[in-house]
């Protein structure tokens, strides 16, 4: 697979689901993931897709905020509202945290 470019990456993952393959997800995920200027919208993105895709996204999301798996709802959190509700949540409660954009 030829190497992607951080605007390539953005773009595959911001299709409608469905329209692009498994592969090319989770290559673009993969070159989101891995650099360190992403911010968290566009890792987000990756909670768009389903399967491995999704949940490759969200453990990104909980090392990069360091937020806590939650054994209750089945270890990580998969959720897009959720997570934005939470950042929401953390943002307000300590200035200078981790938000979505950032």
């Amino acid at each position: 697979m030829a190497d992607m470019r951080f605007e390539e990456a953005l773009a595959v993952l911001e299709q409608p689901v469905e329209t692009s393959s498994l592969s090319a997800l989770m290559h673009a995920l993969a070159v989101i993931t891995s650099d360190p200027g992403a911010t968290l919208d566009q890792i987000m993105l990756g909670l768009r897709h389903a399967g491995i895709v999704q949940e490759t996204a969200a453990i990104s999301l909980h090392r990069r905020t360091g937020r806590r798996s939650d054994a209750g709802s089945g270890g990580i959190v998969t959720d897009e509202s959720n997570w934005r509700a939470w950042l929401a949540d953390r943002a307000a409660s300590r200035p200078g945290a981790a938000t979505v954009g950032g």
